[in-house]
């Protein structure tokens, strides 16, 4: 177990990588893009750089592609549903799924107990609900003192154990949001681990992404701490019994208050060097920050300034097929990016 290595941003501390931007006018604007492959674990592990494609604000759905002649368009069909949606799900809910020892989670049991309305409406999940490989479903059933402030439930293994863990947003109605891990095996869910609420209710986070970004063979798990007022980005490390703290940083945002929007993050190895980055925007969610925590210490690898805000999800896709992926985003005014080192 490792105590936290640093609190301060360390800048320009490696080279400056020269990102290139590409960038595409969408006339109607982007609501969503999101990766055509791939499992739904319901966070960015690293693992998603398959084929992304994009929602317009007609409706419409549309790939994307990258090559010579820059961003492009092409028709494509709309997702569909993999999973059928509980009928007491939360509104808004997504499921998410995985091949290991959890194969869906959901949120479920609308309570309006709590009616803070970070997440565009006053209604939240008073259950959790999991479904093993056997079809078994298992709930749990949080007390009157808090609520699953959150859309979705995370499906990742944390602890490296091969048993995949169940990653939520946990609130209590007097102090705040907590990260709180639940392990499922015998059709049991049980609380693992959870990180201590922030302290005064409407306060929240919104989790980031899961991987191995300080190249120590062990699993961190990002979140931002109060993305609306002067973030704090918060890293850590899950050992199987508990949550260790291992970074922080101040000055993000990767949510939007009112937003149904909360994977405005990426990872992505950006200056190739085997280790697995973090991109996500700052405070003013109007550029996009790639770190690195090898070292024990947080740099700043790139950054990308835009004028207007991010206001999609952030993603990681090869999107011109060389075999490294671009980081793709849309913006407020319209315009779709792509980001390469």
């Amino acid at each position: 177990m490792r105590s936290l290595f640093t609190i301060a941003l360390i800048a320009a501390a490696f080279p400056a990588t020269a990102a290139q931007v590409v960038t595409l006018s969408v006339p109607g604007g982007i609501t969503k893009i999101e990766h055509v492959d791939g499992l739904g674990r319901g966070i960015a592990t690293g693992a998603e750089i398959g084929p992304v494609r994009i929602r317009r604000g007609d409706g419409s759905w549309a790939a994307v592609m990258l090559d010579g002649a820059g961003l492009r368009l092409s028709p494509a069909v709309a997702p569909g549903t993999r999973y059928n949606t509980p009928s007491n799900a939360i509104p808004d809910a997504t499921p998410t799924w995985a091949d290991g020892n959890i194969r869906v989670g959901w949120l479920v049991e609308p309570t309006q107990r709590y009616p803070h309305g970070i997440l565009g409406d006053k209604v939240e999940a008073a259950s959790l609900r999991l479904q093993g490989p056997n079809g078994g479903l298992s709930e749990l059933r949080l007390g009157r003192a808090s609520v699953f402030e959150d859309l979705r439930v995370r499906i990742v293994d944390l602890d490296g154990d091969g048993e995949d863990e169940a990653v939520v947003v946990r609130t209590y109605l007097e102090t705040g949001a907590s990260l709180a891990v639940y392990g499922f095996a015998d059709g049991r869910i049980t609380r693992l681990a959870e990180t201590t609420p922030i302290g005064l209710p409407s306060r929240w986070l919104n989790p980031a992404a899961a991987a191995d970004f300080d190249g120590d063979g062990r699993v961190e798990i990002a979140y931002v701490e109060t993305p609306h007022i002067g973030g704090t980005l918060r890293l850590f490390e899950f050992d199987g019994e508990e949550l260790t703290q291992e970074f922080e940083s101040f000055g993000f945002s990767n949510h939007a208050i009112g937003s149904l929007e909360m994977d405005m993050a990426a990872v992505i190895d950006w200056n190739g060097d085997g280790v697995p980055d973090l991109a996500l925007p700052d405070a003013r969610r109007t550029t996009l920050r790639i770190l690195t925590f090898v070292d024990g210490r947080v740099a700043e690898l790139d950054n990308v300034q835009h004028p207007v805000q991010i206001t999609t999800a952030v993603r990681a896709a090869d999107l011109d097929g060389d075999g490294r992926p671009e980081l793709i985003y849309g913006l407020a005014n319209d315009i779709l990016v792509a980001v390469r080192p």
